[in-house]
């Protein structure tokens, strides 16, 4: 047998040359250059606000975000619907709890530390489907056999107004999710699983026509409209990461 070629200590020419090519960057081999790059660049993204949002802890930003909803929710407190002491107590609890215990899942993993492994997508789907579906049936089964044409006749007109107050009152939420995040790639639609369901737990305070046809497009439709547009924007970034 014969012996192994001894390894050349030297580093290769080639290698060298386009190494020195680059310029700005730290020399091979620096590892103090290298910790003061990485500490620059930290300092400069904690240096907005968006930075110092992120850089807080975990339980810190969930409260942040958390706190967005406190305050859309205290909103809709101010201004109840007018049938409020007719509308049955038992269901409004319900909707309000079931809204609000979905929407706290959402938040928390919607906004995770970057130590803990990345929700999977069966996760994601599960917990997606479970918000949608609450707000589905909520607005799917209606209140009693009655209908007071005074507050239910005119279903048809206020769809578009609830849509658009929905996403108005939804929109902070999910903004201040998207800030605290600290850019998970599926945080997105957890986010707008909490937009979505923000504006049914406000709607629900809010507006009096409470006919299945008015929820499902007026109220669950703001929900959809966050989900799908958060999908679409996630598989687009997924693409343009693949073209990348």
């Amino acid at each position: 047998m014969t012996p192994a070629d001894p390894i050349d200590p030297r580093p290769d020419a080639e290698l060298a040359v386009l190494l020195s090519d680059v310029e700005g960057e730290p020399e091979l081999g620096d590892p103090d250059a290298l910790f003061r790059e990485v500490r620059m660049g930290m300092e400069r993204s904690d240096g907005n606000a968006v930075g110092w949002l992120r850089s807080r802890s975990t339980p810190v930003r969930r409260t942040i975000a958390l706190s967005a909803f406190l305050a859309v929710a205290a909103f809709g407190l101010l201004s109840l619907r007018p049938d409020i002491d007719s509308y049955p107590v038992p269901r409004m609890i319900a909707s309000l709890v079931a809204l609000a215990v979905l929407l706290i899942l959402s938040l928390h993993h919607a906004i995770r530390p970057l130590h803990e492994p990345a929700l999977g997508r069966g996760t994601l789907a599960a917990l997606t489907a479970v918000a949608l579906g609450a707000t589905f049936v909520i607005a799917a089964v209606p209140i009693s056999s009655r209908v007071d044409p005074l507050l239910h006749g005119s279903w048809i007109a206020g769809v578009v107004p609830c849509l658009m107050f929905g996403v108005l009152v939804g929109l902070p939420v999910y903004v201040v999710a998207r800030l605290v995040d600290r850019g998970s790639v599926l945080g997105g639609v957890l986010a707008a699983c909490a937009a979505g369901l923000t504006a049914n737990f406000v709607l629900q305070l809010h507006c009096p026509m409470s006919a299945p046809s008015h929820d499902l497009l007026g109220h669950f439709g703001a929900a959809v409209i966050f989900v799908g547009a958060a999908l679409i924007v996630t598989l687009i970034e997924r693409q343009l990461r693949s073209v990348r």
